[in-house]
């Protein structure tokens, strides 16, 4: 028969410190977005802040959650848990790769070399100083 844990046991230990830490540098960091997307009409279609505060409730929510499931069951599921990640980050390394090097072969930009440049390279100098 499983002990039966109660709500105030489970948050007994948890560091609310930390948490308020968390939330002031997450106040401040939509406060950065709101001053910057402020006044540019583009930016402001963009719903930036609009976003940046669900997923600032979706990362709240899937913390407390995570915070409330006992700690060990986190370490009898950490290595299956390591080995993923490792595998999921090799994966995206060679997926990322590809796509990165289809994209830069499709969309080259091509700049034209101005004369003045292109003079310079070869070191001609200019006669005349430039005015102002």
């Amino acid at each position: 028969m499983q002990k039966k844990v109660s709500i105030a046991a489970t948050w007994r230990y948890f560091d609310f410190w930390l948490i308020g830490a968390v939330a002031l540098l997450v106040i401040f960091g939509i406060t950065m977005i709101r001053s910057a997307v402020a006044g540019n009409v583009e930016l402001v279609e963009l719903n930036l802040v609009q976003r940046q505060l669900i997923f600032t409730l979706a990362g709240t929510a899937l913390m407390l959650v995570v915070a409330a499931i006992d700690y060990r069951l986190w370490a009898s599921i950490s290595r299956p848990i390591y080995v993923g990640t490792i595998i999921l980050l090799a994966t995206l390394t060679i997926v990322g790769r590809a796509i990165t090097a289809r994209s830069r072969d499709a969309e080259r930009p091509v700049r034209p070399v101005s004369r003045l440049r292109n003079s310079r390279t070869k070191g001609a100098t200019r006669s005349k100083p430039i005015s102002p």
